[in-house]
């Protein structure tokens, strides 16, 4: 899980980071964005790539508790 609010820049950054790695297809990766004034979009085509927008800003640690009531993915899906 990615918690996120704000610049995408360094986000995005640690996504690419993430699917360069050896074996992609072992990851699901999640980014929890909490209700940033541009809410993040995702274009980089990967599907391991899941992103939730809360409606309201919860503060700091509430994307884990979105996130974790997600439910489970197949890897690859999106």
């Amino acid at each position: 899980m990615i918690s996120h609010y704000g610049d995408p820049e360094p986000t995005h950054n640690v996504i690419n980071a993430l699917v360069a790695q050896a074996h992609p297809s072992e990851l699901q990766i999640t980014v929890a964005d909490d209700a940033s004034p541009v809410p993040f979009a995702y274009n980089g085509g990967s599907t391991l790539v899941q992103v939730v927008t809360r409606r309201s800003n919860g503060g700091f640690g509430s994307e884990g508790s979105l996130v974790m009531s997600l439910p489970p993915r197949k890897n690859g899906s999106s």
